[in-house]
């Protein structure tokens, strides 16, 4: 995603195309020109929360759900890997923790392939933030949505 500065009125805005450099915007409402300033935000990184695969430098945005037969209250979505064990999955950037393999389907998703999940020893290690806590999941610490 690119944010996209608004240099003199000083709102924000988020396009979904990648760009760096300076454009020139027409304002229809005002019926004049403004000149805004493109910054480039870097993708985010696996356990960071996201709203779709284009957010995240995995290419992989999915939701979780605990539990996963209830879908609709406990709900968020991280930047993600696919895996097979926990080997395939990254140290926290966040807690320094190495990540978890679990099945998606015991997540609220469809398969039984793994993704990776945050492991964390108290909720400060997990995106408070966010709405995620450290959660005893299958006999394991894992960062999951608890609000």
């Amino acid at each position: 995603k690119t944010i996209v500065r608004a240099s003199r009125a000083g709102r924000l805005r988020l396009m979904s195309e990648r760009a760096i450099g300076l454009f020139l915007v027409e304002r229809i409402a005002a019926n004049c020109l403004e000149y805004v300033e493109v910054v480039d935000v870097p993708a985010l990184e696996t356990y960071d929360t996201c709203y779709s695969d284009l957010d995240c430098a995995s290419g992989l945005c999915e939701e979780i759900a605990v539990p996963a037969d209830e879908y609709g209250d406990y709900v968020n979505a991280i930047c993600t890997e696919s895996c097979f064990d926990d080997l395939d999955c990254p140290d926290s950037a966040f807690n320094w923790l190495p990540g978890a393999c679990v099945p998606h389907d015991l997540l609220g998703g469809l398969d039984a392939r793994g993704i990776c999940v945050e492991r964390c020893e108290n909720d400060a290690d997990c995106a408070e933030y966010a709405g995620f806590a450290c959660t005893v999941f299958y006999g394991e610490r894992l960062c999951l949505p608890s609000y």
